[in-house]
């Protein structure tokens, strides 16, 4: 569960970095990153379910 959250802290920390920066493209806006960082929390929790699904 640790490395779970470890993960989207990373990922979360990144695009943060990014906005501060000026990095992300100019169409990429608040409701954007926030669709984006939730997709990607999803994905982080479903992978990680297939993969305890797949160790039993």
């Amino acid at each position: 569960m640790l490395t779970i959250l470890l993960k989207m802290r990373v990922f979360q920390t990144g695009i943060t970095l990014m906005v501060a920066n000026g990095l992300q493209p100019e169409e990429f806006d608040f409701d954007q990153m926030i669709e984006l960082l939730d997709s990607a929390a999803e994905d982080v929790v479903m992978a990680a379910r297939i993969r305890k699904g797949g160790k039993q």
